[in-house]
This record gives C-alpha cells, sequence and structure tokens, in this order.
C-alpha cells in the first residue's frame, strides 16, 4: 500500500469517528448547543467571564431582533438558509397581495397571537413534564405532586416569546397600514424580554449566533465579502480551539462532549496525553 493510500484511508477513519461522535452529540443536544454557546459557557464557569441576567437578557433581546429582521429578509426567497429557531416569522406580506389584511396572516389578530403563544407553551411544558414526571413514571401521584409553578418557567419563555412578538407585529402593521420587515426588529427586541422566565447563556448566545450566520449569508450573496474568506469556518475553527483548550487545562468547566469527542478521533490518545502532562506538572523542577 503507497503513502497516497494510507494517507486517504487515515482520513476516513478520522471523518468516520469524527462523524459518530457529532452524531451521539447531535441527538443529545438542545438548542443552545452551539460551538459559541460552549465557549462562553465554559469562560464563564472558568471565571473569565462575568454575565448576569440582565446583561444575558440583554443580549438576548439584541440577537432576537436581528435574527428575526433577517429572517423576514429572507422570506422572499426560494430557498432560506438552514437554521432552526423556535419558531420563524411569518413572510412580509406586500401591498400587492389579495387580502385585505395588512398584517402577515389571516384571521384575526388576537386568535393569531393565542395560537402562538398557546402552541409554544405546551411545548415547553411538555420539555419540562418529561424532565420531571417519566423519571418517577411509577409513581405518577408523587411525580405529579412534586410539580411547582416553577416548572412552568420554560413553558412561560416559549409562549411570551412568539405571543410578545406577534402582537408587536400586528400592532405596528395596524398603525403604519403596512407589513414591512423592520417591524421585527422592535418585536424581537421585546419578545426578548422573554428570557427573564428562564435565563440561559446559550440561548442568548445561539440567538446572536444565528443572527451572525444569516447576516453573513447576506453579505456573501451580495459579494460585500470575498468567498476567500469563511467567516463561519473562522469563528467554528478558533471556538474548537478554545474548547480543546479547556479539555486539557480547565478541564473541570469544559463540556463533556468535547472529552468525548477528543476521545473518539484520537482513539483514546487524548487520556494519555493528559495524564502524561499531569505526571510532568507534578514532578519537581530542577533548579
Amino acid at each position: 500500500m503507497n503513502a497516497g493510500c494510507r494517507h486517504e484511508k487515515a482520513r476516513l477513519i478520522v471523518a468516520f469517528r469524527l462523524s459518530r461522535a457529532c452524531e451521539r452529540e447531535r441527538r443529545t443536544s438542545d438548542l443552545s448547543s452551539t460551538p459559541s454557546a460552549d465557549v462562553s459557557e465554559t469562560l464563564q464557569r472558568a471565571g473569565y467571564l462575568t454575565m448576569t441576567t440582565s446583561k444575558q437578557t440583554l443580549l438576548f433581546m439584541l440577537g432576537s431582533a436581528a435574527l428575526f429582521y433577517l429572517m423576514r429578509l429572507e422570506g422572499d426567497r426560494k430557498e432560506r438558509t438552514p437554521f432552526f429557531w423556535f419558531f420563524t416569522p411569518e413572510r412580509v406580506r406586500r401591498k400587492g397581495d389579495d387580502s385585505k389584511n395588512v398584517c402577515p396572516h389571516d384571521g384575526p389578530c388576537w386568535s393569531h397571537v393565542l395560537k402562538g403563544f398557546l402552541k409554544l407553551f405546551g411545548a415547553g411544558f411538555a420539555i419540562t413534564f418529561a424532565r420531571t414526571v417519566l423519571p418517577n413514571i411509577r409513581s405518577p401521584a408523587r411525580a405529579l405532586a412534586s410539580l411547582r409553578p416553577r416548572h412552568l418557567r420554560m413553558a412561560m419563555f416559549f409562549g411570551s416569546y412568539i405571543g410578545i412578538y406577534r402582537a408587536v407585529v400586528c400592532l405596528l402593521c395596524r398603525r403604519q397600514g403596512v407589513d414591512s420587515p423592520l417591524h421585527a426588529l422592535p418585536a424581537g427586541y421585546l419578545a426578548g424580554l422573554s428570557l427573564y422566565f428562564s435565563p440561559s447563556l446559550g440561548i442568548s448566545i445561539a440567538a446572536a449566533t444565528g443572527a451572525f450566520k444569516l447576516l453573513s449569508t447576506i453579505l456573501y450573496e451580495k459579494k460585500m465579502i470575498t468567498e476567500r474568506i469563511p467567516l463561519p469556518e473562522i469563528i467554528f475553527c478558533v471556538c474548537q480551539g478554545i474548547l480543546y483548550h479547556a479539555r486539557f487545562m480547565h478541564p473541570e468547566v469544559c463540556p463533556k462532549y468535547i472529552f468525548n469527542l477528543m476521545s473518539t478521533v484520537s482513539n483514546g490518545c487524548t487520556e494519555m496525553l493528559y495524564d502524561g502532562m499531569i505526571e510532568s506538572i507534578k514532578k519537581p523542577k530542577r533548579i
């Protein structure tokens, strides 16, 4: 077997192991599990970054405003940028549409807002219910008795997030007499206040990075940024580098999936390297 074949085989093995590790992580991750969010949480737990609830909420408000605005700008495209979020805002209703309703939906506004609130409220409550009740399914009465008002925080966050957004958009459409992508800016900003019900640095970072992803796509399409500069890949590499560094220097605050990822790709060599580093640190230094 020549050198080229050996190198190609090695690349395939690494790619296969990496895909397996990433697939396991994907199955157990949530919306806030992005490299940038993991980096922020790692830096916060390590003491390098201080993020209060107010700062997290402000970041989420700004990120939501930019994110919903950019998502509505993409509404007229046949193919949107692949991006998963709590909900996709409605397309902008143009003046030429055959509808007397200036809002981006059909039917009364109160029904549109209420449906969105109840839908996401139910989703949030279902998640909390599954986490609280299902582990104790053998004793349903005890599990149901353990439910407290605090268990509604996630449901209130989900429901109020879409409810506030839709209510503000409808209000602006009624006042202006026309729909516009700009309505998403104040609507998304005020909707971000809902994070107070269930603060999460990961979700705050996810909103900001999602907005950046959409913005970079638009800038690439308009040729404002050359394709020779792969911004998403650069940011991903920087974030992964910080996480890999945390694996060795700050393992107590490093996300668990980084341990699994590095161990899988290196075939267990990272544990040997870490143990060797610890042993060398423990050895007395020669003067």
